[in-house]
């Protein structure tokens, strides 16, 4: 700070600090800023001493997001920004000289911000034992033993095969956790009565549009079945079916189901937690009795559309279930990060999933700061060869953050598709893109590496339909993770509460741009 005699200056504000009733914390480390102090009453002030204002407050609310980082009560907390600049010629409220600040010209007129003793009293024991911090660096990442989990994914187990194969004399209902082989299960018994009966009808059906190419290629080269959404599936019988609204669907239903015939000889559906019951209820209509049955697979956490409970469907129904209990797709730590977001979305069967590398937490300042933090790692995921562009997907919460990121990655020079619902034909996997897709159109599909953006957009849970339906999203969307998972947020929530508040063996936690290496 030029001629000024930096430890004066900090010893006399922290003095005004302190005869005002605050507790003042002096940390020795250009990664926070150069003095915090807290108030019961006026709250959090952070303060940095620098010599020209310039870029200086860009830094302090790095610092800042630092200090919320390795703090996490900050976050409940509004923090006022103070700078102390040597070359400045007049103060402004937020930017002040040395002179009136020595003067302690800043104290006066503080707002009430009232701040909880606890938080005061997490600041203290955070700074008590150390008077600087190691910041960690983010590198690209890496995962040695994906190549390993893949070969596993490949085939069948002994559970899966025998419902595939088994006889179905009415309904069979296969539960079972994200990941846990119900839509491979459905494409194998497709493909097994296909086979056995060459001249069966066998239909198989499905909630998400952007689904059904991937479900084709599972039972491709046969021509006895068909996949169809539920909205297609209706056109082809001729009738009309709402496909937003229950009540008018039981009524379309009703009057439809007196001129429906038995066509097919086998009926599937996948993701049958967001079918409507009348959905459920004109499908077996349409199944001749004593062949191949019906088989529905669902979870009903995953339900994003409805509650998932579709069982009244199948009253008076003769009815089965099978239960798939190992978790393939995932890796522990990404379900047991995905378990934390609320206790009614624990993934059933986590301990026996494969070992993989902790989940990423990414916090930058707002949405364009993310999506420039998700293009910067996929920058340095292809530089290092350790991903193809195929096997990332970016999912976002809110369809309208599309774009953001979108634009982010085309600027990183990063080939990148997005995906619409309403473009299915143009959808193709396995384009050396990135797939830029909203949670909802990702149902069904499944990504190396998954980033998910827009946590903070969650409904904090209230018991609610819709914040229970939102909080789902964030269960779908982190579960389309194969091996590795980056959760990206710029505010606080109950649910990113309960991810910060993880070890970190299973989260690393990071700010953007601070932890990143520089482009070149």
């Amino acid at each position: 700070m030029g001629t000024v005699n930096v430890a004066d200056v900090k010893d006399t504000v922290t003095r005004h600090l302190s005869e005002a009733g605050f507790a003042v914390f002096t940390p020795e480390s250009d990664g926070l800023p150069s003095l915090v102090a807290a108030h019961p009453t006026h709250g959090l002030i952070a303060i940095d001493l620098v010599d020209k204002p310039g870029d200086a407050t860009v830094e302090l609310n790095r610092k800042v997001s630092r200090l919320r980082n390795d703090v996490p009560e900050v976050d409940r907390v509004r923090t006022r920004r103070l700078l102390i600049a040597s070359d400045l010629k007049t103060s402004d409220g937020q930017s002040f000289t040395t002179a009136d600040a020595v003067a302690g010209t800043f104290l006066p007129d503080l707002p009430a911000r009232p701040m909880e003793q606890a938080t005061i009293d997490a600041l203290a024991a955070f700074f008590a034992p150390r008077l600087s911090i190691e910041v960690p660096r983010r590198t690209p990442m890496t995962d040695d033993a994906a190549s390993e989990r893949a070969k596993h994914r490949l085939l069948l187990d002994a559970t899966q095969s025998a419902i595939a194969r088994r006889d179905v004399d009415d309904v069979l209902v296969i539960s079972g956790p994200p990941g846990s082989g119900k839509t491979l299960v459905l494409a194998a018994r497709a493909k097994w009565l296909a086979a056995q009966h060459p001249d069966w009808l066998i239909v198989l059906l499905c909630y998400n549009r952007l689904l059904v190419p991937y479900l084709e290629s599972l039972v491709w080269g046969h021509a006895n079945i068909s996949v169809y959404t539920f909205g297609r599936f209706t056109a082809r019988l001729g009738v009309r079916v709402s496909l937003d609204n229950e009540e008018w669907a039981e009524s379309n239903v009703t009057r439809a189901l007196k001129d429906i015939e038995p066509t097919y000889d086998a009926l599937l559906i996948d993701e049958w937690q967001d079918f409507m019951n009348p959905w459920t209820r004109l499908a077996l209509a349409t199944i001749k009795p004593r062949r191949g049955g019906v088989t529905l697979a669902g979870d009903p956490i995953q339900a994003l559309y409805r509650d998932g409970d579709g069982q009244s469907a199948l009253a008076g129904r003769k009815v089965e279930t099978a239960a798939l209990a190992r978790p393939y797709r995932s890796t522990r730590q990404i379900l047991d990060v995905t378990s934390a977001l609320d206790e009614t979305m624990d993934v059933r069967g986590r301990t026996a999933a494969f070992e993989g590398e902790p989940v990423d937490l990414v916090w930058a300042e707002n949405t364009s700061a993310i999506a420039s933090a998700v293009a910067r790692d996929v920058q340095l995921l292809l530089a290092n060869n350790e991903r193809k562009p195929q096997d990332i997907g970016v999912l976002v919460t809110r369809k309208w953050d599309m774009g953001t990121v979108v634009a982010a990655l085309k600027n990183a020079k990063v080939p990148v598709k997005p995906v619409y619902p309403n473009k299915v034909d143009e959808f193709d996997l396995a384009d050396p893109c990135i797939k830029v897709m909203t949670v909802h159109s990702a149902k069904g599909y499944e990504f190396e590496v998954v980033f998910l953006v827009g946590m903070e957009r969650l409904a904090n849970p209230d018991g609610s339909e819709r914040a229970e339906r939102e909080g789902r999203a964030g269960y779908v969307g982190a579960t389309r993770a194969k091996d590795q998972l980056v959760l990206t947020y710029s505010k606080e929530n109950v649910y990113l509460d309960r991810i910060r508040a993880l070890p970190a063996e299973l989260v690393r936690q990071w700010v953007w741009p601070d932890d990143y290496p520089e482009v070149g």
